[in-house]
């Protein structure tokens, strides 16, 4: 191995369950995340492109190299920083932001190889004198969302820094390196066995409902679309949240079980559950590959109200986090669901709450999150950026069992589920609250109950 990498080391168990995902798919998945942080004010490029080489520099992470050897898959990392921060001036265009949106979706939406190729992006597109996005994409083996977060703070502190004169504090240099040791020896330790213990005891049900009729593999590309709930909407669901004790998390898993339980059958209300598996302070600063997405069971009846869902929904969110490190290709292997094609879990809930406000010196920032990954079945993305009056929501389907019609009623549905759960009285039964939007109203009390039809 040339001099230009560091000692080789062996993928932990997330990565490995990302480099056998795509090692067996004859077409190329896309595993990029990333994010995309819109700046006002005027950035000074060179200093910016400064803050990226030593975030890449001083991040093990952003510096891995992939390689498949005689003996399996294997990691090196470079001792020197290969990607720079490239610029695009997108300010003659007629509409800037528009361009910049669109290029940032050409790119996200491109499948990147593990072997062989630059896992990273990083792109200053300018928009205009006092504005421009700093554009962020990684490869999902290499970091996942939480790291997303991690890196573009950190290149924030370090522009701010180089500007006036202060040190920023940074992992030390050794800590991706401690972080896959213990990942790697999590399999020897009680804590395993208790929550192998655990999930043993709570997956002996049926299988997990789904939204479609029928099962796919993953595919190559998916269906997705965008939402941003409205500001009225979104002050509304945070001030409820916060008077039953929950979050916006728990009331969309809520909406998401009670809309699943309704509108599938045979089976059990299970979702997957995108958790970040990081429960020690190291894991919380490092930037690197450990999330995983493991089932949720949420049974709601209809004689529980709202706030006893949430009640349940947070008891139950509680258990999955308390034992979240055991990996979800362990449950698949322990319930023999391996080859079967058979899922651990139905639609998949990825919430992410956080503060996306960055300075870089005095230009304010704003930081959203970005995502393109294989969808088994159905997923929903929910972004709850605190610094933001509105909660932008994502909806993925897989093409090989939905169509964009599909996709678009069940975001409907949902999004009606939702604004009347948040509208309605938290302590009365769910039963009595009517779930159905507008259109399917009319549908149910006038299309379906007409009695003059033609002959």
């Amino acid at each position: 191995m040339s001099e230009e990498f560091d000692k080789r080391l062996p993928l932990s168990p997330a990565q490995r369950g990302i480099w056998f995902a795509d090692q067996v798919d004859a077409a190329q998945r896309n595993y990029n995340i990333g994010a995309r942080v819109d700046i006002s004010g005027r950035i000074d490029t060179a200093t910016l492109q400064t803050a990226v080489r030593m975030a890449i520099e001083e991040t093990d992470a952003l510096r891995l190299r992939f390689v498949d050897e005689d003996d399996g898959p294997w990691q090196y990392v470079e001792t020197s920083a290969r990607s720079e921060l490239s610029v695009v001036d997108l300010s003659s265009s007629p509409e800037p932001r528009t361009a910049a949106d669109h290029w940032i979706q050409r790119d996200l939406m491109r499948p990147v190889p593990i072997v062989g190729a630059e896992l990273s992006r990083w792109a200053l597109l300018k928009t205009g004198p006092d504005e421009s996005t700093l554009y962020l994409r990684f490869h999902h083996i290499a970091i996942d969302g939480y790291s997303v977060f991690l890196v573009a703070r950190r290149v924030a502190d370090i522009y701010t820094g180089t500007l006036d004169g202060t040190a920023r504090e940074f992992p030390p240099a050794d800590s991706f390196e401690q972080i896959l040791h213990d990942e790697l020896s999590y399999s020897t330790r009680k804590s395993c066995q208790r929550d192998k213990k655990y999930w043993s005891g709570r997956l002996a049900g049926a299988a997990p409902l789904t939204l479609a009729g029928t099962a796919a593999p993953a595919s190559e590309t998916f269906l997705r679309t965008t939402t941003y709930v409205s500001s009225a909407q979104t002050k509304a669901l945070r001030e409820v949240a916060e008077n039953l004790g929950s979050s916006p998390a728990g009331i969309v898993l809520a909406a998401t079980a009670l809309y699943l339980n309704r509108t599938a059958v045979d089976g059990e209300s299970r979702l997957g559950l995108v958790v970040s598996r990081r429960m020690n302070p190291m894991a919380l600063r490092v930037p690197c590959m450990m999330a995983d997405i493991l089932p949720l069971v949420l049974a709601p009846r209809p004689s529980q109200s709202l706030r006893d869902i949430l009640r349940e929904t947070s008891r139950e969110t509680s258990q999955v986090l308390r034992h979240q490190r055991y990996r979800s290709e362990d449950l698949k292997r322990d319930l023999d669901l391996v080859g079967t094609g058979d899922r651990l879990f139905g639609p998949v809930v990825n919430v992410m709450e956080y503060d996306g406000r960055l300075n870089f010196g005095e230009c304010q920032a704003s930081i959203d999150g970005l995502l393109a990954w294989p969808v088994d079945d159905f997923a929903i993305n929910v972004y709850s950026n605190q610094a933001s009056s509105q909660i932008r929501i994502d909806f993925d389907a897989n093409p090989a069992v939905y169509t964009e019609t599909d996709l678009a009623n069940h975001q409907r549905r949902l999004l009606a589920m939702l604004d009347t759960l948040v509208m309605s009285d938290p302590g009365q039964p769910v039963a009595s609250i009517d779930l159905l939007d507008e259109r399917e109203r009319h549908q149910v009390l006038v299309e379906w109950n007409a009695t003059t039809r033609p002959v």
